[in-house]
């Protein structure tokens, strides 16, 4: 894949010293908790914040060089930037919303309207088209704004944490929307990239092809999602925001589900969830879920789960953080409260099994 977007930029007053790049037709996850920068670093892609020193190119294109004073505005930038919390137009329909970007680029009302359809489509959301926004759910809202977003078709599309402000039980269909909006992108045309700004790693193991990490305004880690957290070198990535991640392969299961799918760990254990679309049996895959979504019972119980050995107890907070090893990848984590705890009486060696919540769970292909 060749280079595609480069940016190496800072911020001094902001401290953000930022480089990476994009290879054409590649998703990238710009992962980092909270304040790391990532909000920044795409407002100087875009061109709504000037970097204090440095470059950002696009192809052969300089947007921005301090040292040979260029800076493109931003209309002269082939770049959408989705912000944070996106507002619709409550006048206009769903279509007329997601017309609004082919339109700003000269199209005719006829090639609006189609290409509206067609990303509608892509989203599944074909049969809200003359509904106004004032009707849509919160999820609905979010898919219709994201997909106003494709229809632009720029040569980079910048997505800033296109999940916040949602409730917990509409980030996976939204997230599900836009891996179906990505991979219609990846099909219509190989001249684009998208970044995607996240304090989430699992919207890096679901959505993208690279991973880059920031902390402290720095980029400090950067590969495949799955590899940045097999071998992570930042505190971030260490800690996975809090999230368990188990490697292993797609199988068949419960044939009344659909997908009639789950996971079996590379230790052998099998865990159900929520699968993605586009995972089949004997594909490599990847099990995410929070510590809450995981009871914990001794071994000798006999609860079918996910073995483990006890390898840390911590405090987190007012709740004991269970750290356990069921395969060479990484320990799993489950949260308990105190009086849990202590009924458990678990120590570190001890042999526990960890009962996951299938309904907290998600599957995607392991990159």
């Amino acid at each position: 894949m060749s280079e595609w977007l480069k940016i190496r930029a800072q911020l001094v007053e902001r401290g953000i010293d930022a480089g990476f790049d994009v290879s054409r037709g590649v998703v990238l996850a710009l992962l980092g908790p909270e304040g790391a920068g990532k909000s920044s670093v795409l407002a100087m892609i875009a061109g709504t914040v000037t970097p204090d020193r440095g470059e950002v190119t696009l192809a052969d294109a300089v947007l921005f060089d301090s040292a040979a004073s260029v800076d493109v505005a931003v209309t002269g930038r082939p770049i959408a930037l989705m912000p944070q919390r996106p507002v619709l137009y409550t006048s206009l329909t769903v279509r007329e919303n997601v017309e609004y970007g082919p339109r700003s680029r000269g199209s005719s009302a006829t090639e609006a309207a189609r290409v509206a359809l067609e990303w509608l489509g892509a989203a599944d959301m074909a049969d809200l088209v003359r509904r106004r926004p004032r009707k849509l759910t919160a999820a609905q809202a979010r898919v219709v704004a994201l997909t106003r977003a494709f229809a632009e078709e720029p040569r980079v599309l910048l997505l800033d944490d296109p999940f916040g402000g949602l409730e917990p039980a509409d980030v996976a269909p939204v997230r599900a929307a836009l891996r179906r909006l990505l991979r219609r992108r990846a099909d219509a045309a190989r001249s684009t990239s998208t970044v995607i700004a996240s304090a989430e790693f699992v919207d890096g193991l679901a959505l993208a092809d690279r991973a880059v990490v920031m902390e402290n305004g720095m980029v400090v880690d950067a590969g495949t999602p799955t590899g940045v957290l097999a071998e992570s070198r930042s505190l971030f990535a260490a800690d996975l925001a809090g999230t368990n991640l188990l490697f292993g392969t797609a199988v068949e299961a419960d044939p009344a589900r659909r997908p009639a799918l789950a996971m079996r760990t590379e230790a052998g254990a099998q865990i159900g969830g929520a699968v993605a679309a586009d995972l089949g049996a004997g594909d490599p895959a990847v099990a995410v879920f929070a510590p809450r979504a995981v009871t914990v019972r001794r071994a000798q119980d006999g609860m079918p789960g996910i073995p483990v050995r006890v390898a840390r107890l911590q405090a987190y907070g007012a709740r004991i953080r269970v750290r356990g090893s069921h395969d060479d990848r990484r320990e799993l984590i489950a949260e308990l409260g105190p009086a849990a705890a202590r009924e458990l009486a678990l120590e570190v060696g001890a042999e526990a099994v960890f009962v996951v919540d299938p309904d907290a769970v998600e599957i995607f292909p392991a990159g």
